[in-house]
């Protein structure tokens, strides 16, 4: 397999096609495989694996989880992992979906006092084909903020009014190291995803590495190296260390559908990266091979 996608969205977060069709838009761009990886759920994983049989796709399911480290936000891919409910990841994945709720509603608020804006104009904005998602966030408060006028789209709410530090509310706390933890007791694999991405982590050299390091420690098993908001220099630091520790580089498109300009395939993972994913899995769950 040469075209290989780790990182796509569907509708059961914040993406904008069912993962059936998220699915079908993989195949039509001439990938081999896909991940579906919606914020803290795993909702899709059925509708998406059916989808890939009937377009002959390699699925590789898994989820991205939402933590935090070093006192900043932190996006970990689990890929692979044991999807029962017993599991401690699925049950604090389940907290953090509560949590998300209780967040969006608190932002409304405070943006509706600015602006004109409804919860339920967020749950309706929010809702695709009937489905509405698991995992409510910004992006779906930003689409009520498009659907109202206020916005033209959501990179322009992302760009005021969701970044405002008054209209701020924080996810419910979940340390990157307990994550991990979690995924691998899971049998999965974490893969630190746009790790180095826009103003997030700007700061001096030596943090940039402290960071990175600190997440080894933690046992992460590797980087997302090809995505959009990683730059050259970016992509080459993530590369040698990857290589140079034994770590799995991943490369994916973020791709939301028309929610975003990111477009499937244009960043993708060797065939390489993808075995070394699944050797070091310990789930049953498994590629899904067409």
């Amino acid at each position: 397999m040469d075209r290989i996608d780790l990182h796509a969205h569907s509708c059961v977060s914040d993406g904008m096609d069912t993962p059936a069709e998220l699915i079908a838009a993989a195949a039509a761009a001439g990938l081999d495989a896909v991940a579906i990886t919606d914020h803290d759920t795993v909702d899709g994983w059925d509708e998406a694996a059916s989808a890939a049989a009937e377009h002959a796709i390699a699925l590789v399911r898994g989820i991205e989880v939402t933590c935090r480290h070093q006192e900043r936000s932190l996006h970990l891919l689990a890929l692979l992992v044991d999807p029962s409910e017993g599991t401690a990841l699925a049950q604090r994945l389940a907290s953090l979906r509560a949590s998300r709720v209780t967040r969006a509603q608190r932002m409304v608020e405070l943006i509706a006092a600015d602006y004109p804006l409804t919860w339920e104009e967020v749950l309706a904005a929010s809702t695709r084909d009937g489905v509405s998602p698991r995992t409510l966030g910004r992006p779906h408060i930003a689409d009520a903020l498009v659907a109202g006028g206020v916005v033209p789209d959501r990179s322009a709410a992302f760009a005021d009014i969701l970044t405002r530090s008054e209209y701020r509310v924080d996810n419910e706390e979940y340390p990157a190291q307990e994550a991990i933890a979690d995924i691998h007791a899971a049998g999965g694999v974490a893969i630190a995803a746009h790790v180095l991405s826009g103003a997030r982590v700007r700061g001096p050299k030596r943090e940039v590495g402290d960071r990175l390091e600190s997440l080894i420690a933690a046992g992460v098993d590797g980087f997302e190296v090809d995505h959009r908001e990683h730059d050259d220099a970016e992509r080459a630091l993530l590369r040698e260390i990857v290589s140079s520790r034994g770590l799995i580089g991943t490369g994916g498109s973020d791709y939301h559908g028309s929610g975003k300009p990111n477009q499937l395939g244009e960043n993708l993972t060797t065939a390489a990266s993808l075995a070394a994913i699944s050797e070091r899995a310990t789930s049953t769950t498994g590629v899904l091979h067409p």
